[in-house]
């Protein structure tokens, strides 16, 4: 059999990153999108791992976001062109990584700002902000996948094990909406505005289904 050795250092997780990113690449050669929708989606999402996995090697912080920068676009394009009426699983599983992979990034801007020049921040502001819509969005694509028929309105009951994923979803959206720097002070209110409602709903869904894990999120609320 062959011999595997641990990733304990960035080069060793290289060498294993390439040689699982090649098999991959030449699967995806077969299993295209057009005729093999779930297979090639399961290979994309193999391949975003392999990038995530990376980044716990890496110590720069741009190369950290560049690597899942690269998850996105690995990702993202899939959305537009699969319908979540007919891969509901996939295209929710898909829109989830695309948010997670977004709040990464924008965390490690979150991180580099403080040492970025005056007279770059507006910049780095405005990106900020970006980061935190799209996070947003694609976590708004997520949760509409439980509601019925992809409306706006949460179930009126829902399976035990699906509460937790959905009202992190939603917990996740309610602290988007406060990192976003807003134009002004109008702004910034109606961003909070976002927020609270976005906390009661939360409040309210998890006595609504009686969930009981969501303790800790629950308190913050």
């Amino acid at each position: 059999p062959r011999k595997y050795e641990p990733c304990l250092d960035y080069a060793t997780a290289r060498k294993a990153f390439l040689a699982g990113r090649d098999a991959f690449d030449e699967a995806k050669q077969f299993f295209v999108l057009d005729g093999f929708v779930t297979d090639h989606i399961k290979i994309c999402q193999e391949v975003s791992q392999l990038w995530k996995m990376m980044t716990i090697h890496e110590q720069q912080l741009p190369r950290q976001a560049k690597m899942h920068k690269r998850r996105v676009q690995l990702l993202q394009p899939i959305l537009h062109e699969i319908s979540q009426t007919a891969y509901g699983q996939e295209y929710m599983q898909l829109a989830n990584e695309v948010a997670s992979s977004y709040m990464s990034i924008l965390d490690i801007k979150e991180q580099m700002f403080p040492n970025r020049p005056k007279s770059d921040r507006a910049q780095a502001i405005n990106k900020i902000n970006r980061l935190t819509h799209k996070a947003i969005l694609y976590h708004r694509l997520f949760i509409r996948g439980f509601h019925e028929n992809l409306g706006p309105d949460p179930p009126e009951k829902m399976e035990g094990y699906l509460q937790r994923p959905y009202l992190e979803a939603r917990f996740h959206v309610a602290r988007l909406y406060t990192k976003i720097i807003g134009e002004s002070v109008q702004a910034t209110c109606q961003l909070n505005q976002a927020s609270l409602l976005e906390y009661k709903t939360i409040v309210r869904l998890v006595e609504k289904y009686k969930c009981k894990e969501f303790v800790e999120e629950l308190k913050i609320c």
